[in-house]
């Protein structure tokens, strides 16, 4: 695959900070197309250059290392133009290297404008905190009542193979999505002054073990998971998508209705690999969900999309390249 790579740091239109990054998407006679793309360390942001399919346009959003160091302040602005679409991908998982000083925090913010009519997808690779970490990240969304979004935002226990093992320090994600020309009741700091905009979803995770008894708390609460996530997921492109996990959700066996005496027990275990739930508020559908591993998590996700076919029909099939076995 042809990799387009814009120069980092300046382009016409904007001069940027270190860690700060800017796409704009914009529609074109012959599909969606990068009108802005420009990157400044620690941050890159790279794109497939194709001219087969131009229904969207996939970008990656890297980092020098394969992760985010202590002291990084990364800033991401992605703009996503009315009827355009945007696949937001990560090469690996974000690796959250130690901090010898707990103090010294790791941040990333995401802001990203969806207008009507339009659709992104962020579908990265799970975060990785590696022991000692500490990492604040918060992404904000601001969608135009037509427009279609997918998130998904996911959190691993670590290096299991080096005996870490929800070893982190301090780990917290923030993502709102606001829906534009709304009156306003709440203020977000990330929103453009005097923007018009409702809150629909603040979704918060938060880990914390800055001692020992803490550190216990959150590997027993998690109950042995390896991973955990959520999926947001609204907009007219993905109602179906939408119908599809509630629907699966409502059709699952509650307890006391499974019977583990019959021969399909083994295909009965399968399914439970992954624990999870969906509910539906203020127009979108979140998927809250966990499993022991990454590769369960992963093939779970896939499954779901690869059999109910939005994603891929309306995107292709490169942009579940985050679900594919490694």
């Amino acid at each position: 695959m042809a990799i387009q790579i814009i120069p980092s740091g300046v382009t016409s239109k904007t001069a940027l900070k270190p860690g700060e990054a800017s796409i704009t998407v914009k529609a074109t006679a012959a599909g969606s197309r990068i009108s802005e793309l420009s990157s400044a360390y620690p941050v890159k942001i790279i794109s497939p250059k194709s001219s087969h399919d131009r229904r969207a346009v996939l970008a990656f959003i890297l980092s020098y290392g394969g992760g985010i160091v202590p002291g990084d302040k990364v800033s991401i602005r992605v703009q996503v133009d009315a009827g355009c679409r945007l696949g937001l991908l990560t090469q690996g998982s974000t690796k959250l290297y130690k901090s010898l000083d707990p103090k010294l925090i790791s941040v990333q913010t995401v802001t990203a404008t969806v207008e009507d009519g339009a659709a992104l997808l962020m579908l990265p690779d799970p975060l990785q905190p590696f022991k000692d970490s500490v990492y604040e990240q918060r992404q904000v969304f601001c969608v135009h009542p037509k427009a279609n979004l997918m998130l998904l935002d996911w959190i691993s226990e670590g290096r299991r193979a080096i005996g870490e093992v929800w070893d982190l320090t301090s780990l917290k994600s923030m993502n709102e999505v606001w829906r534009q020309g709304d009156a306003a009741p709440f203020e977000s700091p990330l929103l453009p002054a005097k923007t018009k905009a409702r809150l629909l979803i603040r979704d918060n995770v938060i880990l914390h073990a800055s001692h020992p008894a803490l550190l216990d708390s959150v590997r027993r609460h998690v109950s042995g998971m390896g991973i955990f996530g959520t999926l947001i997921i609204g907009g007219p492109l993905f109602e179906n998508l939408c119908r599809f996990f509630l629907g699966e959700f409502a059709a699952l066996p509650r307890i006391g209705e499974i019977n583990w005496a019959t021969e399909g027990d083994g295909k009965q275990q399968s399914d439970l690999d992954v624990t999870w739930s969906a509910a539906a508020t203020r127009g979108y559908t979140i998927v809250k969900f966990g499993a022991k591993d990454v590769d369960r998590a992963r093939r779970w996700l896939r499954k779901m999309l690869e059999r109910e076919g939005t994603v891929t029909r309306e995107f292709g099939s490169r942009f579940l390249m985050c679900l594919q076995d490694r």
